[in-house]
């Protein structure tokens, strides 16, 4: 790109919109990454409740030990950025490129929009197809009560939760005749990006270019996706070896993971796209010992672990192409998790099903 050197600039410089970070009031930094680049996670599960017996010597029922799953968090987004500031340049610009302003500029335009996209894209790829039904303007808010239906059967707090909408779903839900934005009158936005509340939950509206293809919001409880930012580091230069003027350089390593016991404080819908069905798991231990994965959508790719970990973003993750023969396994209980990808189709939902073989 070509430097343009002329005998007179403006003072004020013609900077393009920035938005600054939108998706901060929507995600957690409750972990601490400080001299680490992993930190694992453990989910403990419950056991269900059964009738007390009155006599015998196992009255409370018959106890199993406690298992659990570990879910490992790795960052991987280590990026960086480079740029010089001539001297001569900068005078003869009457200062239009000041590296301080200049910085300022490359966090807020490059930075802090790719952070943005990369959190919403975790959040989308986490949780699998919600929903996936087009919006208009007298089904917005019907579509909205469906998302908050869901988190609340999987028993979401109210507070704290987010929506992260397109431009194209908040102009329809402000044009639904069946709901009012509440927010129009006396609502203070007092989060970044916020523009209202519909239901008391905050509304987000982010540009098109964050989400992926056919999404139309995402509803989400802050406690869901955690989101470190390890290292954010800016340096200006004056006058390094070889550079008559300023370097500039900026380094940021960071990341956005699902916890995998809060996947269900998650919604997306979709305004187009067919969701794959989730996988079926059937193990026949007493003739053949195998376990079977099968989905419903034809051509689709299953991917599975059998440690109990996500397969959506795990290290052990397999695809699945033959019947597992499990007759040569250790006795025990497998925790099998398994989903369903097809390049055309939104991801299923994960199937998770315990799997207790026996000793050959």
């Amino acid at each position: 790109m070509a430097v343009n050197l002329a005998s007179k600039y403006a003072s004020r410089v013609d900077d393009r919109f920035k938005l600054g970070s939108l998706t901060q009031v929507g995600v957690n930094n409750d972990y601490d990454w400080a001299g680490v680049k992993t930190v694992k996670v453990y989910s403990i599960p419950t056991v269900a409740l059964s009738d007390y017996a009155r006599v015998g010597t196992a009255r409370y029922g018959t106890p199993s030990e406690l298992q659990d799953s570990v879910q490992e968090m790795a960052l991987s987004k280590d990026r960086a950025f480079t740029f010089t500031i001539d001297k001569g340049n900068e005078q003869e610009q009457m200062g239009a490129k000041e590296a301080g302003k200049a910085l300022r500029r490359q966090i807020d335009e490059v930075v802090l929009p790719e952070v943005d996209a990369y959190r919403i894209a975790k959040m989308i790829a986490k949780n699998g197809g919600s929903a996936a039904t087009g919006v208009t303007a007298e089904n917005a808010y019907a579509m909205f009560l469906a998302a908050t239906e869901a988190l609340s059967e999987n028993r979401v707090p109210i507070h704290g939760r987010v929506a992260f909408v397109t431009p194209a779903f908040y102009k329809y839900i402000k044009l639904d005749d069946s709901f009012m934005l509440g927010s129009d009158v006396g609502q203070k936005a007092l989060m970044k990006g916020q523009v209202g509340e519909v239901d008391g939950v905050p509304i987000v509206v982010v540009p098109y270019s964050y989400f992926p293809a056919n999404v139309s919001f995402v509803l989400t409880h802050k406690s869901a996706c955690v989101a470190p930012q390890k290292l954010e580091d800016y340096i200006t230069h004056k006058n390094p070896p070889g550079i008559n003027g300023t370097l500039v350089e900026g380094r940021v390593i960071y990341d956005a993971f699902v916890l995998n016991s809060k996947i269900g404080a998650i919604y997306t819908h979709y305004t187009s796209g067919t969701i794959c069905a989730a996988p079926t798991v059937t193990y026949v231990g007493s003739t053949t010992d195998t376990i079977t994965l099968a989905s419903s959508t034809g051509s689709a790719t299953i991917k599975y672990t059998l440690d109990g970990t996500d397969p959506r973003d795990s290290a052990t993750a397999v695809t699945y192409s033959l019947a597992l023969d499990t007759s040569g396994w250790d006795a025990g209980t497998y925790t099998v998790r398994a989903y369903a990808g097809k390049s055309s189709n939104i991801d299923s939902v994960v199937t998770t099903k315990e799997v207790a073989v026996s000793a050959a």
